[in-house]
């Protein structure tokens, strides 16, 4: 479960699968019975971040920009746990 600002309106809840596509339909059928209310939005899953492809960190009090939009990845998904592998 998740609460934070929203996309659409001001705040949002989202109660998510957790990545178990079997647990789908159920936090869609919880979400369908969720109110109506004028400032929140209530998610069946994670919203896809909205973002331009680009961060920057701080390496020695000096700021680098990295732009990350030609980067590839694949997810591997384990027993226990789930990582990433970029590759080029």
């Amino acid at each position: 479960m998740e609460i934070g600002p929203g996309q659409e309106k001001a705040l949002s809840l989202t109660i998510s699968p957790g990545g178990d596509p079997e647990l789908l339909d159920t936090t869609k059928e919880i979400i369908s019975l969720a109110p109506v209310l004028d400032n929140w939005e209530f998610l069946y899953a994670k919203p896809v971040k909205k973002w331009d492809n680009y961060f920057e960190v701080f390496i020695n009090e000096e700021k680098i920009g990295i732009d990350i939009s030609n980067w590839e990845y694949i997810l591997f998904r384990n027993d226990d746990a789930m990582r990433s592998t970029r590759i080029n």
